[in-house]
């Protein structure tokens, strides 16, 4: 086959220029840049239908046209550089960059194509609010790294993804596009990122990431965070730094995936005891451990009243966690309006651990409700065969992660003074309080009607069972659990919601 061959005369630069809105076309041959030949396209298209050889060469954009790179065969280019007065440069297939892709100026559009960036060198230079890389369109850089040693603020392909960890990742894909994703509560930027690490978990990891002004979306900046794709949910992070006019957010996080950022939701951290499964200062997580909890909420399939709420799942890795933080059970949240106790605004199911916390739905995260508003709101709580209780007075939610402790006292949680026969919480001993047991048909009353079904229940007993009837959480429904609910219900108890 013959070959056209570029190649540079007494090691000077060869320029090869088209000018006119034409096309630089490889039909079928083999063109070899030779050295660091300079190929200059001014309103000129890239079109490879055959196999360019780039060795150290440069391939420059100039003009004032929009042109395109495209053909039959994946171009590989050591330099590409973007000088575009105006226009820019689209895509019209996958291509590769080997060396560095640099703005002087000009925007370089993926639509809808991926640009590979060689893993030994392959970066971006010269970014900025107007000369950069976009895809509303779709299409994503992509960057492979190896990360046997630990990255130390390491940002690979200068993508603005800057990771530190304690630990090894191995083989690392880097991708970053410019489509906006679908958060809980609106859009995100337009800039998201993929991390894959070959190792992934227990990171430990600190994850900065940039952003352009010209990327928000119409976000105030002053309200992003993090968000990840954690199956299928996204889990909001709190930013551990934050800087508006260096344009970054930085979180802390022990897994990486599809990360970007949006606005982020208002966080609570809770902390509440079961009295079924408590004994000797935490929670048994039997129904754990026997991968008897459903990864879908129970509440809806309860006829629990779900409002902006319902279908919540969570990853079977979330039940792999075990000691305090192990995962005892699913729970019921209500945030009500401050000026009428009654009104529910937002319900969400979360989880609740051995040492009290409740938690997100990957199993460590602060509670999170993101489309409420920061505001002053009463909190219920609520589980399946406990008595409900609620906050005993109004609490302020912000973004800012809110503390509140139901298990430090008494009076954390509202006492009706027309119930008489219990307080709102039982008394756990050691100062510890929590909710009461034993509701076991979840109508906020614990009486003789719950005794009858526990009674049923046992005829015959059943084991391995994720019901309401197994009062204290042990995945079985036996002699324990009737005789549990027939000391409940002496005295009858109410919930004070």
């Amino acid at each position: 086959m013959k070959k056209s061959i570029l190649t540079p005369l007494l090691c000077l630069s060869l320029t090869l220029s088209a000018y006119g809105q034409t096309t630089f076309r490889v039909a079928g041959g083999h063109v070899v840049a030779k050295g660091q030949a300079h190929i200059v396209l001014q309103n000129a298209n890239w079109v490879n239908d055959g196999n360019f050889s780039a060795d150290s060469s440069i391939v420059t954009f100039s003009g004032t046209a929009f042109d395109t790179i495209a053909g039959s065969s994946q171009t590989t280019f050591h330099q590409l550089v973007l000088s575009k007065a105006t226009g820019g440069v689209v895509l019209g297939n996958n291509q590769q960059v080997d060396d560095t892709l640099y703005f002087v100026v000009g925007t370089l559009d993926l639509a809808g194509n991926n640009l590979i960036l060689g893993t030994q060198y392959g970066g971006i230079s010269g970014e900025t609010e107007t000369n950069r890389v976009i895809g509303p369109s779709g299409g994503e850089l992509i960057k492979t790294v190896d990360f046997s040693t630990p990255p130390n603020a390491s940002n690979p392909g200068n993508l603005g993804a800057i990771l530190s960890s304690s630990s090894s990742l191995g083989t690392t894909i880097v991708r970053r596009g410019h489509q906006p994703q679908a958060l809980p509560n609106g859009s995100s930027i337009e800039r998201y990122y993929v991390l894959e690490p070959n190792s992934n978990s227990g990171l430990g990891a600190t994850l900065r990431l940039l952003y352009f002004d010209a990327e928000l979306n119409g976000i105030n900046e002053a309200t992003l965070e993090a968000w990840q794709n954690e199956g299928t949910n996204w889990i909001n992070y709190s930013p551990n730094a934050t800087d508006a006019s260096l344009n970054f957010v930085e979180s802390l996080l022990d897994t990486l995936g599809t990360i970007t950022l949006g606005t982020g939701g208002l966080k609570l951290s809770l902390k509440a005891y079961l009295q079924g499964p408590y004994a000797g200062g935490s929670m048994n997580d039997n129904l754990r451990s026997n991968n008897y909890i459903p990864l879908t909420e129970p509440y809806t399939a309860l006829g629990y009243t779900q409002v902006n709420g319902g279908g919540e799942t969570i990853s079977a890795d979330v039940l792999n966690v075990t000691g305090n933080d192990a995962i005892v059970d699913w729970v019921f949240l209500e945030l009500r309006d401050k000026n009428n106790v009654s009104t529910v605004l937002r319900t969400t199911s979360a989880l609740i651990q051995r040492d009290g916390d409740i938690v997100g739905l990957d199993g460590v995260s602060p509670l999170n409700f993101p489309e409420m508003p920061e505001d002053d709101y009463y909190l219920s709580l609520k589980h399946r065969n406990h008595l409900g209780i609620r906050t005993s007075g109004l609490l302020t939610v912000a973004r800012i992660e809110t503390p509140y402790d139901f298990s430090s006292g008494l009076a954390q949680a509202y006492d009706n003074p027309g119930i008489l026969n219990n307080d709102a919480m039982v008394d756990l001993g050691g100062g510890v309080y929590g909710l009461f047991r034993g509701d076991v048909n979840q109508n906020g009353i614990i009486n003789v009607v719950d005794v009858l079904i526990s009674k049923s229940n046992v005829t015959p007993p059943q084991a391995g069972v994720y019901s309401a009837g197994d009062i204290n959480l042990d995945g079985n429904i036996s002699i324990v659990d009737f005789l549990i609910s027939k000391s409940q219900s002496v005295p009858n108890k109410s919930t004070h919601q």
